[in-house]
């Protein structure tokens, strides 16, 4: 399994908008996840998460769909914590105005809140200086400073001579990280970035390895998708209707059509967009761009004229590309928010709405990939049951099920939404739908042998499982999580059927009201049918497939379990008291088994 690393930016943004401004596009660039930042101009607000002290000098910004375990509750000053993947990540930041008492003050509320927690990572602006991190020579600050760490039994990550501030004044390094002896040797890459800021201060940029049971949940790479907006319909239609399905069983005749759907979306449309791809700020155009690369050009010759006669005049060169830089931001934000403006008096549920409901929604924690922690998991919420023997119904006669009409297969295709989001299987509701439309009789021979061999195929059973943190709860504890167990697409009702499942049900219940309906049975009779039918065609199941591997990222688990009081052997039984005829039963039964598929993340 590829390791998982957490990308980590500190920065002191020295209370500057337009470094609070650049900031957010570079966490963008350099696909950080978490930024440890001092003094910042304000507070950020969601989709990502932001933790800050009571008097926002020190915050800890959280890249959306990075599970925060723990935080801080805001009232301390001067600093703040978050338990971020299983480490605990301080955000400190000592202005130089604090007296020598409040210096020791702070650093002795740092040490008590940091006692028991571990791995640590202590990172900040302490306006200190030692020699042990390249200063001239130690002062008072910097001697306390490392007298109360080291209770915490940390060790500088600090390495170089690499000045952190650079300003008027000279330079210094200033920026500390400290990490706990079992984190020192996971901490790689420190190093202190020459990206602009638009601060006095350098960024510094390192990458934390994490332990196997602490993923930060990135989204699986290698899912197969299409996009439906690029369908070309004509070509679709045309591989899909040159068809054949040769008659035997129902797995092998599934297997067949959903080879051929999957081939004809692989001619007819695009792959889907990879969302992980980080999109810039909203503000940001080239002639932002190219005034950032000014002011980098500036700076280095300003900081190469340090003590020259025309030290000056490269200051001034510099000052005024920063200026440049300050005014295209603030022109570029005004007119985004004209444009935001005018776009909403045009249509107040566009853009414009789900920006505002993207500033107003909790950031979104993404499920665990850790397989040790998602076995652990799936064995707790679903603990193995030994399932009741149901002996299968007596025959007394052969029954011979209809084949599928094209009514029945039209009524049902149609009630499947074209918007609904694919499943596993990647295949647009688009797509299948126009696969039903181009070839009616291969589907209905299809789901003809489903019917008649009492088969619901294992194509078809295919679930995503989802775990979702509850919220409050630790991340690392099996209990935490709830399974949500999606299928291939969303049906139009209110639960996640696929759309094969959909098809299916309604020819059951179709059939059983027909039954019921020639032996002159009451209609309420036939309603609670139909309801029992569809709780057993919709049950998440009390039976995965045993654990197989497709490939390094896929892995499946054989679990058994009954999820409520209403398991499919119920139902079964309830079908058998009834008298519902056997090949019916079969089918009904048959989707109890389904196979759960997790993927892991491959980054």
């Amino acid at each position: 399994m590829t390791e998982q690393r957490i990308r980590v930016l500190q920065l002191n943004l020295n209370h500057c908008e337009s470094a609070q401004d650049l900031v957010l596009q570079t966490v963008r660039e350099l696909k950080v996840d978490v930024a440890i930042l001092s003094d910042p101009h304000r507070p950020l607000t969601p989709p990502n998460t932001w933790i800050s002290d009571a008097d926002n000098q020190a915050a800890i910004w959280v890249r959306s769909g990075v599970p925060v375990q723990r935080c801080s509750s805001g009232q301390s000053h001067f600093y703040t914590w978050a338990q971020i993947a299983g480490i605990y990540i301080f955000s400190i930041y000592a202005p130089p105005r604090l007296s020598h008492e409040e210096f020791i003050g702070l650093l002795n509320n740092i040490v008590d809140e940091a006692r028991g927690k571990t791995p640590v990572l202590v990172a900040g602006d302490f306006n200190a200086w030692a020699t042990e991190w390249g200063s001239r020579e130690t002062k008072p600050r910097g001697r306390e400073l490392l007298n109360s760490l080291a209770t915490l039994d940390v060790l500088l990550l600090n390495t170089g001579s690499e000045p952190t501030f650079v300003g008027e004044q000279g330079e210094s390094v200033i920026d500390l990280t400290f990490a706990s002896v079992s984190l020192y040797n996971r901490v790689g890459s420190w190093r202190v970035s020459d990206v602009y800021t638009s601060s006095d201060h350098k960024a510094i940029v390192y990458e934390i390895l994490l332990e196997e049971n602490h993923g930060v949940g990135r989204a699986p790479a290698g899912n197969r998708r299409w996009s439906a907006r690029t369908l070309d319909s004509d070509s679709f239609a045309e591989i899909v209707s040159e068809m054949e399905i040769r008659s035997g069983s129902a797995e092998n005749m599934v297997d067949e059509l959903m080879s051929t759907i999957v081939r004809a979306c692989d001619a007819s449309m695009s792959g889907g967009r990879d969302r992980r791809r980080r999109e810039p700020v909203y503000w940001w155009n080239d002639d932002i761009a190219e005034c950032r690369r000014d002011c980098i050009r500036a700076r280095r010759y300003a900081q190469r004229a340090r003590g020259r006669p025309d030290e000056v005049i490269r200051r001034e060169e510099f000052a005024d590309a920063r200026r440049r830089l300050r005014n295209a931001i603030k022109a570029s934000k005004r007119l985004c928010w004209r444009q935001l403006c005018d776009e909403a008096d045009r249509d107040v549920w566009g853009k414009p709405y789900r920006t505002v409901m993207s500033r107003l929604k909790a950031p979104r924690t993404p499920p665990p990939t850790a397989p040790d922690l998602v076995r652990r998991a799936v064995s707790t919420l679903f603990p193995s049951v030994v399932p009741r023997l149901i002996g299968a119904p007596p025959v007394l006669e052969e029954y011979l099920i209809p084949e599928v009409g094209v009514e029945e297969l039209r009524w049902a295709y149609r009630r499947v939404r074209i918007g609904a989001a694919p499943g596993p299987d990647g295949i647009p509701n688009t797509a299948l739908k126009a696969a039903v439309e181009a070839c009616f009789d291969s589907f209905r021979r299809v789901f003809t042998a489903c019917l008649r061999e009492g088969c619901f195929p294992a194509h078809w059973k295919r679930q995503r499982l989802v775990l979702m943190l509850k919220p409050g709860k630790p991340a690392a504890e099996p209990s935490s999580y709830r399974p949500l167990c999606m299928l291939d697409t969303v049906d139009f009702a209110d639960h996640p059927n696929n759309f094969w499942i959909k098809l299916l049900r309604v020819f059951i219940i179709t059939k059983f009201k027909k039954r019921k309906k020639r032996r002159n049975d009451r209609k309420e009779k036939v309603r609670i049918i139909s309801e029992c039918s569809t709780r057993v065609l919709i049950n998440l199941s009390n039976e995965f497939i045993r654990r197989i591997g497709q490939n390094n990222s896929d892995e499946m688990f054989n679990i058994r379990s009954r999820l409520d009081s209403h398991t499919n052997e119920n139902n079964v039984l309830y079908f058998i008291r009834i008298k519902v005829f056997g090949p019916l039963i079969v089918t009904a039964s048959s989707i109890s088994c389904v196979i759960l598929a997790f993927l892991f993340s491959q980054d």
